[in-house]
């Protein structure tokens, strides 16, 4: 007779299977956890970061009759290694306005001078502000191509590229609107125009149309579907600026405004955004992709762009 063989104390696979799967769920749960924990973190260091920064903005303005602070070092602070923040503001206005925004790894909360708790997003801002200042008329070319751009920059630091909008004084019949965007190309440290026949084909992302029917007396805009970042402006450097421009479907119309000189015009929202000189403009005509014209330059003052950051 045979003696019986002791049982097995090892595991069967199965087994091993199931702990090391338990194992994994334990530890999914354990990271969701933490990065749940960590979220909530960096929104509430957001949201004290902006609530001080707020409160320090509006004692600055008690302090100096109902002005806010042009930048933020004039109320002692800055950038961190975790906190950085994003402020225009507008002293000119009436009532006066300002934004700030802490931004704290992917968490961004600001306050502003009518949105007193903190709110998640970021600051907006624009040239123009919601009332069109110049005159503006709606004019057929005839040209059968034809698009208007102009050029927008920050001497502030970057910003990103949201969105456009086009003024009109009256809606057009039976035409769309495109609205487009071209980051800057550069040829010998100057500022160049597009290749006009690259828009908006080869773009996309870039542009947004607004179909007939549903445009507007006043300002139609668009959020495109890929925003673009644009760095601080610097002369021959790519990247800094950035051409924003319309065309109707007829490729015949235009909008034309009152000058406002050749100067840069500067936002009413941040007085270090700007829209470009005269000189930065462009056409496109099925005679000349690149045609440049500085009689034109009225038909850029319809042309505004929605951004956020500073």
């Amino acid at each position: 007779m045979h003696p019986r063989r002791a049982a097995s104390q090892g595991f069967t696979l199965v087994e091993l299977l199931i702990v090391i799967v338990v194992i994994a769920i334990i530890a999914v749960i354990t990271i969701v956890s933490y990065n749940g924990v960590q979220d909530r973190a960096r929104v509430a260091s957001a949201q004290a970061a902006v609530r001080q920064a707020a409160t320090k903005i509006q004692t600055y303005a008690v302090d100096n009759d109902g002005n806010y602070p042009t930048n933020l070092a004039a109320i002692g602070l800055g950038d961190t290694s975790t906190t950085s923040y994003q402020y225009s503001v507008n002293n000119s206005a009436s009532p006066q306005t300002f934004c700030i925004a802490a931004v704290v790894s992917n968490s961004t909360y600001y306050i502003s001078q009518s949105v007193t708790n903190p709110t998640a997003g970021v600051c907006s801002s624009s040239i123009f502000g919601p009332t069109y200042p110049y005159t503006a008329t709606y004019y057929s070319d005839g040209g059968g191509s034809l698009k208007v751009a102009t050029a927008f920059y920050s001497y502030n630091n970057s910003f990103s590229l949201k969105g456009a909008r086009v003024y009109l004084p009256s809606v057009p019949s039976g035409v769309s609107l495109t609205i487009f965007y071209v980051p800057d190309w550069y040829g010998s440290g100057v500022l160049q125009q597009p290749t006009w026949s690259l828009v908006p084909s080869g773009i996309a992302g870039q542009y947004a149309t607004i179909p007939s029917g549903s445009l507007v007396t006043g300002w139609n805009s668009v959020t495109f579907p890929t925003p673009v970042t644009i760095n601080k402006y610097s002369a021959g450097v790519d990247g800094t600026a950035v051409w924003v421009g319309y065309y109707f479907s007829d490729g015949n119309s235009y909008i034309y405004t009152t000058s406002p000189g050749n100067a840069a015009i500067p936002s009413n929202n941040n007085p270090n955004l700007f829209m470009a000189e005269s000189g930065f403009e462009g056409k496109d005509r099925s005679t000349n992709n690149l045609a440049y014209n500085g009689g034109w330059t009225p038909a850029l003052y319809g042309i505004d762009i929605t951004t956020v950051g500073p």
